[in-house]
């Protein structure tokens, strides 16, 4: 039987009822046996909208698909066969969520190597092959290899046959970017005519709306300008509610010198919530003109570099920029992270942390708290999961802080918290400029170790402190990979819900006007976690009545004077002051604390940068908290605070 519309009502419906019983089974099956064909066209039909999911890196509503369809299928064809639809589907869904989530966080070869495995696979569904091909392309594309992203997408292509239109359409789209890529621009424009067709007739405003602001960015790309504005109005006409058309039309009226006409253009969507960072971003630009902060060229040249491949020569150009208009600080959260791509991270720490000391707009604000956040982790890389969180939240401390805070507590807990969050922050950047033997000076005389999460072996074991990481020069330092985006389009437990369910291990970077949050995974377990405002393991320890503050200063001055490089649980244990499960007990209140302050961040942007060579310390026993059961009682709990309040 035919697909139905994915967006018809008795579709919609039906899906609905669904996913609110899939736990369920008794109760999908009565639904199932009541539907003319058991359900069958829906199958064929949810498979349309799966493939639309992740075709757009909706991973969180594909996985909830994905699911859904695994569980009708096995209700549909029961049984233990190894070719089961059922079975099939579900190595094939985890195929693609692992390959899709790699290259959604630039680990291009990683996620080709996942999706490949289901490219092979005989007896696979061809809506999903379909996919992995798709982003095959996509990622091959990225890493140079024209030779397999056009082998890619044309299987692709032939898959799309017998699939529908908007498979058909989405397949164009990507051949003629990678065509633009080639400079085959005839061929490009051609294939873009032929998805704009294939989206109208099934109706795909989203689709029409991406294939004609792929035409407007090659037609400005082939200096044809009033063209690529007609073919951006007519994108924003296909999709009012997608901002990139306006983006785009504002930018292009504020190359031809029109900032009356740029700012008309987003003022109607700047007031909105929420409102898009993009869109706010553009207003900001505009602003920046009219204040007079810079001039309109110097806007425009600095939109042309945003929009080029970051490389030693952008890098070059917008320091020349920055270094005329020091005002401007689009452009220098541009450099900054541009310094950071290049590897010239000691650079970008300067910046940013000169940045973090001024006023900001709250979009460029969450971007430099996220650098200062993921250049603080990428420095503490060799500690323990516990240390590494709560150096990357701490990141944004300035000494005005630590001062006020020691000012306004006198419990050893927050005076120390905002003694070590300084020297935490001053001791990455020492490593990050190359100074080893002042960053190991500092490490032997925080009490990070109050944050880590451990297993002692032997009463009496040391815990050596971690080597210095190797210098680098600028042209050996490989840029590092991450998935960014905004917390507006992706909420802090649907983030972690992601992570879990692809089982990435690395760390997530989250910032608000709140500050730094991050959090620690292995392997999608939670392994730590950090906020502004969550509370050190000590001071957990303290207000369970476990130990008293004279028990912890005195563990805290045994470790300066007696043992600097010994974890300052292991001394809490071997003085006989706790026992193992006390010390797990508080570590996971920690984390839940902190989780409990970022799920209700809304505002804001985060980073995943994935872990690529593994534990440093192989050795290291850790939380290993299962982050979905966690999620549940943090957001249970952040419902019943918000009730009460």
């Amino acid at each position: 039987m035919a697909a139905v519309d994915p967006t018809s009502e008795s579709y919609v419906a039906l899906r609905n009822a669904l996913i609110a019983m899939q736990d369920d089974r008794s109760a999908v099956q009565s639904v199932l046996s009541a539907v003319s064909d058991n359900g069958v066209s829906w199958v064929k039909t949810a498979y349309c909208e799966l493939r639309r999911d992740l075709v757009q890196g909706r991973l969180k509503q594909a996985e909830t698909m994905g699911s859904l369809i695994g569980l009708i299928l096995e209700l549909q064809h029961p049984g233990d066969d190894e070719l089961s639809e059922s079975k099939l589907h579900r190595e094939a869904m985890g195929a693609l969520l692992e390959g899709i989530g790699a290259v959604l966080a630039q680990d291009n070869k990683t996620g080709i190597a996942s999706l490949e495995q289901l490219t092979e696979v005989v007896y696979g569904d061809d809506s999903l092959r379909w996919v992995a091909f798709y982003w095959i392309a996509m990622a091959a594309a990225d890493e140079g290899d024209t030779e397999r992203a056009i082998g890619a997408i044309t299987e692709a292509m032939t898959l799309a046959q017998g699939l529908d239109q908007q498979a058909r359409g989405s397949s164009l789209c990507r051949f003629s970017e990678i065509e633009i890529r080639r400079g085959e621009h005839d061929s490009a424009m051609e294939h873009l005519t032929e998805a704009t067709s294939n989206f109208e007739e099934v109706g795909d405003r989203r689709g029409m709306a991406m294939a004609s602001l792929a035409r407007a960015r090659l037609l400005t790309k082939l200096e044809r300008g009033e063209e690529a504005v007609e073919a951006a109005l007519r994108a924003a006409e296909a999709d009012p509610d997608w901002d990139e058309p306006v983006v785009f039309l504002s930018r292009r009226a504020l190359a031809s010198g029109r900032v009356d006409r740029a700012a008309e253009l987003v003022a109607p969507l700047v007031g909105l919530e929420p409102h898009s960072p993009e869109i706010q971003r553009q207003a900001q630009l505009i602003d920046t003109i009219r204040g007079e902060q810079a001039p309109l060229a110097v806007v425009v040249d600095f939109l042309r570099l945003q929009d080029q491949p970051v490389s030693a020569e952008t890098v070059e150009a917008l320091e020349v920029l920055w270094n005329e208009h020091k005002g401007f600080q689009q452009l220098r959260e541009l450099l900054a992270w541009s310094l950071v791509k290049v590897g010239r991270e000691e650079e970008a720490a300067d910046h940013f942390k000169e940045m973090a000391s001024q006023k900001l707009a709250p979009e460029i604000q969450s971007s430099v708290l996220l650098g200062l956040g993921c250049l603080a982790n990428r420095q503490f890389k060799h500690r323990q999961p516990g240390a590494r969180v709560r150096a990357t939240s701490s990141a944004f401390f300035q000494k005005q802080d630590v001062e006020e805070a020691t000012d306004e507590f006198d419990g050893p807990g927050s005076t120390r918290q905002a003694r070590d969050v300084q020297e935490a922050l001053d001791a990455s950047f020492d490593v990050d400029a190359g100074d080893v033997s002042a960053a190991m000076d500092r490490f032997s005389a925080i009490q990070l170790d109050a944050y880590e999460e451990e297993e002692i072996t032997s009463p009496g074991a040391k815990v050596p402190l971690p080597p210095p990481l190797p210098t680098k020069s600028r042209s050996a330092v490989e840029p590092k990979a991450v998935f960014t985006g905004d917390l507006q389009l992706f909420a802090v437990p649907d983030l972690l819900d992601f992570l879990n369910s692809s089982r990435r291990t690395g760390t997530l970077v989250i910032t608000s006007e709140n500050g730094i949050g991050a959090v620690h995974l292995k392997d999608g377990y939670i392994a730590g976690a950090a906020s502004p405002n969550s509370t050190n393991m000590g001071d957990l320890l303290i207000e369970e009545g476990v130990i008293t503050s004279d028990q912890l200063e005195s563990a805290i001055e045994n470790q300066k004077t007696k043992s600097p490089d010994r974890l300052l649980g292991s001394i809490l244990l071997d003085l006989g002051m706790v026992q193992r499960v006390q010390l797990r007990a508080a570590l996971e209140a920690q984390v839940r604390g902190a989780l409990g302050e970022m799920v209700g961040w809304t505002n804001g942007r985060f980073a995943f940068e994935p872990d690529r060579n593994g534990p440093e310390n192989p050795s290291e026993i850790e939380l290993h908290l299962d982050t979905r059961g966690v999620l549940l009682d943090v957001l249970r709990q952040y419902d019943e605070q918000n009730k009460d309040g």
